[in-house]
């Protein structure tokens, strides 16, 4: 049984083959705010959900992927060595029109948190139109990472797995339910920490 699954059926009692379906958020914090508005927040990034099927992304890929706490953790360790800021968008952005158009935001660090090491975490700083949108409205609640394989650079290959940006989204493609709340109630905060997936 993956690890990820056996603990959801130790949390909520369910069969393995039933699919999750409890409204689980992952009870994200606001750490500071500038005067201008721009909010510097900690979400709920990625979820270590096993094999994910590429072809669901943005990306299109014909295989599928094992998202493992591993994989998680190799983003951790990298963050930080590719070319550039990790951006942040609203939705996908094509590489071709980014350099015309500002970013929403940037991630500024990364952490593994979970018993699994399951959950891939960020401090992400949001510019303030988009902060106002993200933490008051609480008109985004899903995020899509962007992420490659040892990615080359000008002085070399960064071994492993990067994040290369993230996506504020409403529709995540694949079967992964990485949300976010600023209101999660904190005395939930033990259970969502450990469950923000849901299996299609």
């Amino acid at each position: 049984m993956n690890p990820l699954t056996s603990l959801m059926k130790r949390l909520f009692g369910r069969r393995e083959e039933e699919p999750m379906t409890d409204n689980v958020v992952y009870p994200a914090k606001i750490l500071e705010r500038a005067g201008n508005g721009a909010t510097l927040v900690r979400l709920l990034l990625a979820v270590a959900a096993g094999p994910v099927d590429l072809e669901a992304t943005s990306g299109g890929q014909e295989e599928t992927l094992d998202l493992t706490p591993e994989v998680l953790a190799q983003m951790v360790e990298n963050f930080g060595k590719t070319p550039g800021p990790c951006p942040v968008y609203i939705s996908h952005v094509a590489d071709e029109v980014r350099e015309f158009i500002p970013a929403a935001g940037w991630v500024e660090s990364v952490a593994i948190e979970g018993e699994a090491g399951e959950l891939l975490v960020g401090d992400v700083r949001l510019g303030p139109s988009v902060a106002y949108e993200v933490v008051d409205l609480e008109g985004w609640r899903s995020c899509s990472i962007e992420f490659g394989e040892n990615v080359e650079t000008p002085t070399g290959v960064v071994e492993g797995w990067s994040l290369l940006g993230l996506a504020l989204t409403n529709r995540p493609a694949l079967p992964v339910e990485n949300r976010f709340q600023f209101a999660a109630p904190a005395v939930k905060a033990k259970r969502l920490a450990h469950a923000s997936v849901r299996f299609s």
